[in-house]
């Protein structure tokens, strides 16, 4: 399926758990800011620096399911009342990707349970990086 973006808005840790319904296998997260609504381009360096290194590393290989979840504006993002930096997830930088386990029938199927592993943003930007945590 490759690359699946999540509609952006304020409840997207809700938004999250829910599309992820929709994918028990293992799959992958893509957090990244958000758009600036006159330039359309991401307001994070990181994150725009990220980008193509991210696609390209995801064209290596079997094609992978990764949902794309936009970590809200500068102001939203740098708020520490962000849910996205609340448990399950954590966050602490942007990009971070994050490797989902499959849903198992013996064990639950929180979010919680299913993170395999992060890479943050500065492993984002290293296309061998990327590529080993893929595989």
């Amino acid at each position: 399926m490759g690359f699946i973006e999540l509609e952006e808005a304020s409840d997207s840790v809700y938004r999250l758990t829910e599309a992820l319904k929709n994918y028990p296998q293992a799959c992958y997260v893509l957090f990244l800011s958000s758009r600036d609504a006159t330039t359309q381009e991401m307001w994070c360096g990181d994150c725009t620096e990220a980008w193509p290194i991210l696609q390209a590393a995801f064209n290596v290989g079997p094609e992978k399911d990764c949902l794309i979840v936009w970590a809200g504006s500068k102001r939203e993002w740098k708020d520490e009342a962000n849910p996205l930096r609340a448990l399950p997830l954590s966050l602490t930088e942007i990009p971070t990707l994050i490797k989902l386990r499959a849903v198992t029938h013996s064990g639950s199927d929180s979010l919680a349970s299913r993170i395999g592993g992060r890479l943050g943003e500065h492993d984002c930007k290293k296309v061998e990086e990327v590529i080993a945590f893929l595989s």
